[in-house]
């Protein structure tokens, strides 16, 4: 029954990811191979895949949930091509970013247009109360972003500020695809409240461990070179724990790599090892795991909420 469930969800993949390239289709050559490029980014599409089953665990997979899963995954898309142009990063999983290809102006207007494609499923194809909530996760994303920003190169930053920066520029777009794919099909209220709930706390696990994945990552798996956010200035919960407890020179040695980008990866891994400032970030981590998880309880034993099940236990284990 697994693998037939999980041939199911494979068809419903191909099914998205059709319309996507029905969206990312323009009579324009040039546009089209921006497009396609964008879409390279892709990976696991863990959003669609939780917008899907959030969908099939409160009803049937109708054309509704399909565009709310398009227009979720576009805007994933869209965020991830201004990230790059605002971290001047030149390089992702799959090769080149598009900045570093063509340009800054070039690599920003093309997110703006997936913005547009995200806007338009929206208003023609979700119902009305479904794009209240999109539009908001958007906002949420932004602001998210803006406030990792403000905080960059920050010390004093603490672990509150941290959970309330991650909630919003990572969770709330997981948190949307759970809440609006078990909505708009049909969702009862209490389970709309499991959902949403699964899925701030997924997303939270998710960001932690992506922080920590920049100390201990493998960088031929995590696309970015280690240590990455830290030389721009991200302040993560590694980092957070440690400027906290440490003392002495091994403090002084964090303090300055914050403030000043500048370091020995080793050294850095080390010190956070060594006082176990990684374990307990995982242990935080997966303490988010366990609240997704205990979130689907509600719902009776079916695959799709074994898939989201082993989605949150295969977070911890995620080495990209």
């Amino acid at each position: 029954m697994q693998k037939s469930f999980n041939s199911t969800l494979q068809q419903m993949l191909k099914k998205i990811n059709a319309r996507i390239r029905t969206r990312l289709h323009s009579q324009d050559d040039f546009l089209n191979a921006l497009l396609r490029y964008a879409a390279q980014t892709k990976g696991k599409q863990l959003r669609v895949r939780l917008t899907l089953l959030s969908a099939q665990l409160c009803g049937r997979i109708n054309q509704e949930a399909e565009a709310l899963a398009v227009a979720l995954e576009l805007f994933h898309y869209a965020t991830l091509v201004h990230d790059d142009v605002i971290d001047k990063s030149g390089r992702r999983r799959h090769g080149m970013t598009m900045n570093a290809r063509h340009g800054n102006e070039i690599a920003v207007l093309a997110g703006d247009f997936l913005f547009t494609q995200v806007m338009q499923i929206l208003f023609e194809e979700v119902p009305k109360k479904i794009q209240g909530k999109v539009i908001q996760a958007a906002g949420m994303v932004c602001f998210g972003e803006i406030q990792e920003r403000q905080y960059r190169g920050a010390v004093s930053m603490t672990v509150a500020q941290y959970r309330q920066v991650i909630e919003n520029k990572t969770a709330s777009l997981f948190t949307a695809c759970c809440q609006c794919g078990g909505a708009v099909t049909g969702g009862k209220k209490k389970q709309i409240e499991q959902l949403t709930d699964f899925g701030r706390a997924y997303g939270m696990a998710f960001q932690i461990q992506d922080d920590i994945l920049d100390f201990i990552g493998n960088p031929a798996k995590t696309g970015k070179a280690a240590g990455q956010d830290l030389r721009e200035g991200r302040i993560t919960l590694p980092v957070i724990l440690g400027l906290k407890r440490l003392r002495g020179t091994q403090r002084r040695v964090l303090h300055h790599a914050v403030k000043s980008g500048t370091f020995r990866i080793g050294s850095i891994k080390k010190i956070l090892v060594e006082n176990g400032l990684i374990q307990e970030a995982q242990a935080i981590a997966q303490m988010f795991i366990k609240s997704a998880e205990q979130r689907l309880r509600l719902f009776p034993d079916s695959k799709p909420r074994q898939m989201m099940l082993d989605m949150a236990a295969g977070v911890a284990n995620r080495e990209h």
